[in-house]
């Protein structure tokens, strides 16, 4: 009898020392890279944005405080910039039409000089993170 329940302990050292590890495969920060997608999937992140994102970890880590803030430009200004990694975006709201007149609705991103090349991520951020009534004019410098 003691030699099956030696056998049994054996067979169940695997799955008990996977579960003891069970929360690093929930944390951005110590998963595997291939990982990354579902955890980003599970928080609502776009393909594009966790295939091209320069900070694929940071962004699925802050991802839940992102989206508590989703709709202001703060939140714009962050996710742009943990997804291009380039610091200095600028976020002008309701901006004034050619007659002076406040746009309502309606806001600028002023980007960056050199992040051209990440347009597409740009778009794809600034529509998850805008209200969906809201309108947006990206200028890049």
């Amino acid at each position: 009898m003691y030699g099956l329940l030696e056998v049994m302990e054996h067979l169940h050292e695997p799955s008990e020392e996977l579960m003891s590890k069970l929360e690093m495969y929930f944390d951005p920060q110590r998963t595997r890279a291939d990982l990354l997608p579902m955890l980003g999937y599970w928080l609502g992140l776009d393909e594009l944005l966790l295939r091209r994102s320069a900070n694929i970890r940071t962004f699925v880590a802050r991802a839940v405080e992102l989206w508590k803030w989703r709709g202001t430009a703060w939140a714009v200004t962050e996710s742009l910039e943990i997804a291009t990694g380039v610091p200095g975006f600028v976020v002008s709201e309701e901006p004034p039409d050619a007659g002076r007149a406040a746009r309502p609705f309606h806001f600028f991103v002023t980007t960056p000089e050199g992040v051209l090349k990440d347009k597409e991520v740009i778009e794809k951020v600034i529509e998850m993170q805008k209200p969906a009534y809201v309108t947006y004019e990206i200028i890049f410098r």
